[in-house]
């Protein structure tokens, strides 16, 4: 979950940039706030493979092993 965190923060463009998610200390204030929208695993890693609207698509910037980081980091949130 620490990497996820990291890499929330970190890639470029970053997440944190536009999006809230209170586990990892963001408050973008452009797209959604993920502990509204609480997408689950596979539209996290789809969305970064893929793209979805504005946010660009991290294909070539992420590789597996972080994608499965970033979402573990959505997922494990506490909006359970």
């Amino acid at each position: 979950m620490e990497l996820g965190k990291k890499l929330f923060s970190t890639v470029t463009p970053a997440c944190a940039l536009c999006h809230t998610l209170k586990d990892a200390g963001a408050a973008g204030a452009v797209a959604q706030v993920m502990d509204e929208i609480k997408p689950d695993a596979a539209r996290v890693a789809k969305t970064l493979r893929n793209s979805l609207g504005n946010m660009p698509s991290y294909k070539g910037a992420i590789d597996r092993r972080r994608n499965c980081c970033a979402c573990a980091l959505c997922f494990q949130s506490k909006w359970w």
